[in-house]
């Protein structure tokens, strides 16, 4: 008998409401530790990749991401054969075995809702997991538009749009809270700053436009009812590499003096 077995069946032997309540979540994180172990979830998880990115037809016939989970488990039960082939081209000996063996049981977590919200259960972690593709889609398109951005092209910035995408995933298929969908805001927020700061230029226009005035001393600003605050810092090298660092991505900064000498010299021209 392993830990896992042990411990939940210690739970089992305890009658009272709390002990079974805990056994309940122990069953649970059994099984996720077991899923993790087997490699199963990696399994799910390359599954998902392919129906996202619609690779194989089979997965295109159902909606193997439905919230519905009448609808859910029609694509499980239905596209099994498409599941099956998938995981055998992509998935780890173990987690074949599992599946062949127990899909009866791989169907009921997929598709049944745990009423417990004590603790998250196995069909929780794989629903969540289901965003994770377009995560990965949109930190590659994040690095792309920065590449090309940075080689002077122009190019269609759709992070923001994925950004938005993923987060939505995220309220849809897993047990968010406040705190999570603030921090899930700021995440996309931070992105699209970036995206929009990659170079000297579009940090140098963000900055001075877009700044929060009361984050650095080197930005001298009296509040007061009426009051805007002076651009004065943008004359000033130092503090402008200050707001730099604080506000836009990083490579902005690699050529900074030379940006900061284009800016200078048009300057100069303009009198």
């Amino acid at each position: 008998m392993n830990t896992c077995q042990t411990i939940t069946r210690c739970y089992a032997d305890i009658k009272c409401e709390e002990s079974q309540e805990q056994k309940i979540c122990s069953d649970q994180k059994c099984e996720k530790l077991y899923f993790a172990n087997q490699n199963i979830s990696s399994c799910i998880g390359s599954f998902y990749d392919i129906v996202y990115h619609g690779n194989v037809s089979c997965v295109k016939e159902l909606d193997y991401f439905s919230k519905n989970m009448k609808i859910r488990s029609e694509a499980y039960t239905s596209g099994k054969s498409c599941l099956m082939d998938i995981a055998k081209k992509n998935c780890m000996t173990s987690a074949i075995e599992y599946l062949n063996s127990n899909y009866e049981r791989f169907l009921e977590i997929m598709t049944t809702p745990s009423d417990d919200r004590k603790c998250e259960s196995l069909h929780d972690e794989l629903m969540t997991m289901q965003c994770e593709p377009r995560l990965r889609d949109m930190f590659g398109d994040f690095t792309f538009t920065k590449i090309e951005i940075m080689q002077g092209h122009n190019v269609e910035i759709k992070v923001p749009e994925k950004c938005e995408s993923w987060k939505q995933c995220m309220i849809d298929y897993s047990n968010y809270n406040a705190t999570m969908l603030d921090s899930l805001d700021e995440a996309c927020e931070i992105l699209n700053r970036y995206i929009r700061t990659t170079t000297f230029d579009s940090c140098f226009a963000e900055i001075s436009t877009n700044v929060d005035v009361t984050k650095y001393e080197c930005i001298h600003y009296t509040p007061s009812n009426n009051s805007t605050p002076s651009m004065e810092f943008l004359n000033d090298m130092n503090c402008v590499k200050t707001v730099m660092k604080g506000e836009c991505d990083p490579w902005a900064l690699n050529d900074f003096d030379i940006g900061w000498y284009k800016l200078e010299r048009e300057r100069r021209i303009r009198g």
